[in-house]
């Protein structure tokens, strides 16, 4: 019942953030795609590589590409840890790309609500580098708590709600929430491995000119 509520709490701050009195907001619509392969290479461990594009200003210009490798340990059935390592080639929209790299940490909790009906909490602890192979690179963290309802229905389809709260925390200044994501999506399973297709919405709570941010994420999952 609690995770339900956070949920509920979820929706109730985006619909502030994003229909607040007299606030402008900038909307924009982006498609992400990604493919990756996973492998299981002990019963308990798991390797990722990712390649992910993503776009915005109405889904005509590059934003980003992505490049990914990260591994994941399971404890238990129930909880597991990860890390992963992410190249960022940044195209900005007035300062010319620019390539980052990022790390992060997660910890993962999983249980069974009722038969089909499955809770996913994940903390993920992350650093961002900009322009890393700079001297004078510059840095920041966040730090993102998620929840995720999973309905496995009868055949292969596995439908989900999932809410994220960023907090982030600058080099220098205070710490506040920057990005508020949810996202409905169905993943698909497949024999070669997954397909994953969600519709997403962000927001940014806490600023005076939030920007809002629907984008279509489709991906791949290739597991030899």
């Amino acid at each position: 019942m609690v995770k339900y509520k956070l949920l509920v709490a979820l929706i109730l701050i985006v619909t502030n953030a994003s229909f607040g009195q007299e606030r402008k907001v900038v909307r924009d619509f982006g498609i992400w795609v990604g493919a990756a392969v996973q492998k299981k290479v002990h019963k308990n461990v798991r390797l990722e590589l990712d390649q992910q594009l993503r776009t915005h200003v109405n889904s005509t210009r590059l934003d980003d590409y992505l490049a990914d490798f990260g591994a994941e340990y399971a404890i238990s059935k129930h909880f597991d840890v990860g890390a992963n390592i992410r190249y960022i080639y940044n195209v900005r929209r007035f300062e010319g790309a620019r390539h980052d790299l990022r790390y992060n940490v997660d910890f993962g909790f999983k249980i069974d609500i009722v038969k089909k009906l499955r809770v996913y909490y994940r903390l993920r602890y992350q650093q961002k580098f900009e322009t890393f192979y700079q001297p004078s690179k510059e840095f920041n963290t966040t730090i993102r708590n998620r929840i995720k309802l999973r309905y496995k229905l009868p055949k292969r389809n596995q439908i989900y709600l999932s809410g994220e709260v960023f907090r982030f925390f600058p080099r220098f200044g205070d710490a506040y929430f920057n990005t508020i994501r949810l996202c409905l999506g169905d993943k698909v399973d497949i024999t070669s491995g997954s397909i994953d297709v969600a519709f997403c919405y962000e927001v940014e709570p806490e600023s005076s000119w939030p920007a809002s941010f629907y984008f279509l994420r489709i991906g791949y999952v290739w597991k030899p």
